[in-house]
């Protein structure tokens, strides 16, 4: 029989860990593993990469409804609303728990990939039994720079086999921070499907203009932390200086009002398009001249690597763990620009448009490092692990 996996994951929203989410399911399948993943919250029409799935691979929800927290928004906020509100929190966390303690006991390793279980081993201590091989993903930076915080982390990853980081800073930082013992915290960086890349780049786009148009581009949800506001500022700055590209965003998010108004602050208009969530980026990402990205914080950001395999050029700023581990410590795969150092960026943009030496040698660059991250080498690493962890657990 082979490895029985169980993936827990909190939604399926358009975003970047439910990208790697899906690359995941497709080297467990490739791996032969008996693998289900389980959906915490169904956002119904919402619902994104859900027919990515691969076929071999069994899901469900555990709430049929949408997530609370995107929920109840506009309702009049009062004492009896809220005492509600709680009651209603409680017997979904008590409802959580009884499914994944019944669920967990039938398989052999447990990837909690978002923190679905953190509350749920915090305060259960007998939550995880001892023969479950658990891992706990970590996908971005955490808040450690409390004691409390710091307490509770070590606290959850304590209750785990072993806590994967996705980059080496992030193993340094949590390693540091929390003095906590870095034989159980292992890197495996984000896989990316090259071949599928290039083939969804191939496809058409419904305005085939869009792409004919010189532009920059630009790819994350629109939220605050990723930098938007500074970007656009940047490229004001760049258009003065004569660049005649556009600049395109695709994504979507609750702070999509406040960029519409810095657009028409800055008077950008026709320049700046909000292109909202696409299904199939990569032809956006296939054509573009390069590649932009501001965000104060990330994990590992794969949008970076999703335009290295196209051959696009990236300039990046450098929060505090991700674009290094991408791009390289001297900006040898792509220009790494220091946080909010916006001359700097703006000299790294120009620089590439309109030198076509630079340009092609990062091109160049950019396609022999994004093979470091392809689906093939991490399922190597996968595998490896995987075994290495089972027959431990068996020995013990």
């Amino acid at each position: 029989m082979g490895v029985r996996v169980l993936l827990i994951h909190k939604w399926l929203v358009s975003g970047g860990v439910e990208r790697i989410l899906i690359n995941y399911l497709s080297i467990f399948s490739l791996l032969n593993y008996k693998t289900d993943l389980l959906i915490q919250y169904n956002l119904n029409e919402n619902n994104f990469f859900e027919e990515k799935i691969k076929n071999n691979i069994n899901y469900d929800f555990i709430f049929k409804n949408t997530n609370p927290e995107r929920t109840h928004k506009k309702q009049k906020i009062n004492i009896l609303y809220k005492v509600k509100k709680e009651l209603k929190k409680i017997l979904k966390e008590i409802e959580f728990n009884k499914i994944i303690s019944n669920r967990i006991k039938d398989y052999d390793i447990v990837i909690d990939f978002n923190g679905c279980l953190d509350k749920s081993i915090r305060y259960n201590s007998k939550f995880i039994k001892n023969k479950i091989i658990t891992l706990r993903w970590i996908h971005n930076q955490l808040d450690i720079h409390k004691n409390k915080k710091i307490k509770k982390y070590n606290n959850i990853f304590s209750k785990h086999t072993k806590v994967i980081t996705i980059c080496n800073e992030m193993k340094d930082r949590i390693t540091h921070q929390l003095q906590y013992n870095k034989n159980n915290i292992h890197v495996i960086h984000n896989p990316i499907n090259i071949e599928e890349i290039k083939e969804y780049s191939e496809q058409q786009v419904e305005d085939e203009k869009l792409i004919k148009d010189k532009y920059i581009l630009q790819v994350s949800r629109l939220v605050e932390g990723k930098g938007h506001i500074e970007l656009l500022e940047i490229y004001a700055k760049l258009k003065s200086l004569g660049i005649q590209h556009k600049l395109y965003f695709i994504g979507e998010g609750e702070n999509r009002i406040n960029l519409e108004n810095k657009i028409r602050e800055l008077n950008l208009v026709d320049d700046c398009i909000l292109l909202g969530e696409i299904s199939n980026p990569y032809p956006y990402f296939k054509n573009a001249d390069l590649f932009v990205h501001t965000s104060e914080s990330e994990g590992l950001p794969t949008v970076l690597l999703e335009s290295m395999v196209l051959g696009i050029p990236v300039v990046a700023m450098n929060c505090l763990t991700g674009p290094k581990d991408i791009l390289g410590q001297n900006s040898e795969y792509g220009k790494l620009v220091p946080l909010h150092d916006q001359d700097s960026f703006i000299s790294a943009v120009f620089e590439l448009l309109t030198n076509r030496d630079v340009w092609l040698h990062y091109s160049e660059k950019s396609i022999v490092r994004s093979k470091d991250f392809s689906v093939e080498k991490i399922s190597l690493e996968i595998d490896k692990l995987f075994k290495e962890i089972t027959q431990n657990n068996f020995n013990k």
